[in-house]
């Protein structure tokens, strides 16, 4: 799993261009990307590249928002506190 927010260590920086051939600008338009997206589109993607939807677990990690909150979903929320 990759961190797409975590800020990078400054003895760290080009490290991912070196190993992996991503440059900063590269990385930040991934996370831009990511944070763009709509619920709908994730739903969609979703659909599309799971083989057995019916065997899939979502798992959302962030604070309480008006989709999980309401009650005409079937979220199951679990809340954990460090």
């Amino acid at each position: 799993m990759f961190q797409v927010d975590a800020p990078v260590p400054p003895g760290s920086k080009g490290f991912t261009f070196f190993q992996e051939e991503i440059s900063d600008e590269m990385r930040e338009e991934m996370r831009n990307n990511i944070f763009n997206c709509s619920r709908k589109s994730l739903i969609e993607v979703t659909k599309k590249y799971l083989k057995n939807p019916e065997n899939v677990g979502t798992a959302l990690i962030g604070p309480e928002n008006k989709y999980t909150k309401s009650d005409d979903t079937h979220w199951n929320i679990m809340e954990y506190k460090l």
